[in-house]
């Protein structure tokens, strides 16, 4: 042997990855006129992926569920994100992060009915109980979605009695 060289290789685990959206770990609530979405983010049992479940209602009835797990895809070395809902669609998403506080996510996937969705998505930390959810460019098959925007609050602890 000519050379020996010892590397002090550093290995950040899934948890240390994914660390910049620990914010998110909680109940949220987004409240409209007629609608009610409710999401739940936790860590899974080794912190190698934040889930999520989530549920629409439409003026009190129940009208989509699901759940979402988010990991660090090993080929892009980025975030990714897999969603599954109660009518059997599906997306898959990258995430990146142009700045602290918000992540573009460009998603695609697949809709019961067969139509191909895109869309492009932003998150934005508008503070330690606050993020507002933008969704843009979203076509389903053929036809072109319109834009939405909410603003969700982090879910305050149920009043003791």
């Amino acid at each position: 042997m000519a050379r020996v060289r010892s590397y002090n290789r550093v290995v950040l685990s899934p948890y240390d990855l994914l660390r910049e959206l620990e914010w998110l770990v909680g109940d949220w609530v987004d409240e409209g006129p007629d609608s009610l979405v409710e999401s739940s983010y936790r860590w899974d049992a080794n912190k190698t992926f934040l889930l999520n479940d989530f549920t629409v209602r439409v003026q009190g009835r129940k009208v989509l569920s699901g759940t979402q797990r988010i990991g660090r895809d090993p080929l892009s070395k980025q975030i990714k994100a897999w969603a599954f809902d109660s009518d059997g669609g599906y997306t898959e998403s990258l995430w990146s992060s142009p700045d602290d506080d918000a992540w573009v996510i460009k998603a695609k996937g697949v809709r019961a009915d067969g139509k191909v969705v895109t869309m492009t998505n932003q998150l934005t930390k508008l503070g330690q109980d606050r993020f507002r959810f933008d969704s843009v460019d979203r076509i389903a098959g053929e036809e072109r979605m319109p834009d939405f925007s909410a603003i969700a609050v982090r879910k305050p602890p149920a009043v003791k009695r």
